[in-house]
């Protein structure tokens, strides 16, 4: 598909602006490369700006600003060091825009946003940008304890965030219920949900699975998950907003539960996994709790074939989506899941639901399908067969194109 700008087919040549330390395996980073690799896969030609820190994973030209070696962490979470590595990324994209012609500006995050605008001032006013928001700026320092709620600094925080907001020609949100949360202070009519997908050739049922057998019996050895046991499936951030201490106490009551006790919770991502683990050891389940570091995102379909149920505890945020969910689907795992609005976005009638921050709802509904694999087994192929006909990400690339072509021909 290309855009059709007066009457004429067009290849875009898009400025992807990502204000983050990408690639780092996480969701924000895996929206960002997916969208980014789909759109390309259309025809269209994008160069992405970042910060200076990262894996540089190719299939998209990346340019990235100059080099800070005092500061590279590479986990979520505000900074004061991105106040100056968003001024050199203004000041990058600036260099680039004046030495090669870009249709469109792609501005991931309200800091992307902020920039583009700049930018756009800067060219006076003839590239128009594109704001793909993934949750709330204020919200996030809120969650991260940068800042306090009704302080000083939340309010200014939370006041340049809807001014960004209202600035923006277009507004792109990861879920529906961001795209509600913004939309009293974004233009009318210029916000849309695309939400994001899962690449279904990669995450595949283990049935499919092309390790399937001894190479996936060799994972689970080299994990330490001892023969018969079902496994319950965890993968993404290890922060207490996440919810993975409640899916740790409901794996407490899912084994007092279980007669046999043959079940294991397999716990993958960061940062806090060492918290995580810790905990599981004070609470007496350490034997049936495996908690393993980061997995990066090529390697992460192996894993949850490792699944007999996918969890997905994340305790209600700013709007941000829950793309976990999305792989869980890709793989045919039956998904139990607190009761909100996003996840219902995603799972529809095919979710699992628990009362939301009830840990021991949420072990009675594992336990569950544990005790009925073939319910677990209807309800995962459902939710597969959703994740190809609703969320691709060359479905969420179509709906970009769309919106790329309604701003070109505005303007």
């Amino acid at each position: 598909m290309f855009i059709k700008y007066h009457g004429v087919n067009l290849m875009l040549k898009v400025l992807v602006i990502a204000p983050t330390m990408y690639f780092s395996d996480r969701g924000c980073h895996i929206r960002i490369y997916e969208e980014s690799k789909a759109l390309r896969d259309m025809g269209h030609e994008l160069t992405l700006l970042t910060y200076h820190s990262g894996r540089d994973i190719g299939e998209i030209d990346t340019l990235r600003i100059w080099k800070t070696p005092w500061y590279g962490k590479l986990v979520a979470g505000p900074s004061f060091h991105f106040l100056y590595m968003d001024t050199m990324l203004f000041l990058r994209s600036l260099m680039v825009l004046k030495r090669h012609r870009f249709d469109m500006i792609h501005a991931h995050l309200h800091e992307g946003a902020f920039i583009a605008s700049k930018l756009q001032d800067m060219c006076g006013g003839n590239i128009p940008y594109v704001f793909d928001a993934q949750g709330s700026l204020s919200g996030e320092m809120q969650a991260h304890g940068f800042v306090q709620k009704g302080s000083l600094s939340h309010r200014f925080w939370e006041s340049l965030e809807h001014r960004i907001n209202r600035r923006a020609p277009y507004i792109i949100t990861s879920s529906g219920d961001l795209m509600q949360k913004m939309a009293g202070t974004a233009r009318r009519k210029r916000i849309r949900c695309i939400a994001d997908g899962v690449d279904i050739n990669r995450f595949i049922p283990r049935e499919d699975h092309p390790e399937n057998g001894n190479k996936l019996i060799r994972l689970r050895g080299k994990l330490g998950i001892p023969k018969g046991r079902k496994v319950v499936i965890y993968l993404g951030g290890m922060d207490r907003y996440k919810g993975v201490y409640k899916l740790l106490e409901s794996a407490k009551h899912v084994l007092k539960g279980s007669e046999d006790r043959k079940v294991h919770f397999l716990l993958m991502g960061y940062p806090g996994q060492e918290a995580a683990r810790e905990k599981a050891e004070r609470m007496g389940i350490g034997d049936h709790v495996t908690v393993l570091g980061r997995i990066g995102y090529f390697q992460a379909h192996k894993y949850l074939a490792l699944g007999d149920v996918a969890a997905a505890p994340k305790l209600l945020g700013w709007g941000e989506a829950n793309g976990k969910v999305l792989n869980y689907m890709g793989c045919g795992l039956p998904v139990v899941a607190f009761d909100h609005s996003i996840n219902r976005e995603m799972l529809g009638d095919h979710g699992i639901y628990a009362r939301i921050g009830d840990a021991d709802d949420l072990g009675d509904k594992i336990l569950g399908i544990l005790t009925d694999s073939d319910k677990g087994k209807r309800i995962g192929s459902a939710l597969r067969n959703k994740a190809i006909a609703d969320h691709t990400w060359s479905k969420a690339a179509r709906s970009i194109s769309e919106v790329y072509d309604l701003l070109l021909n505005k303007k």
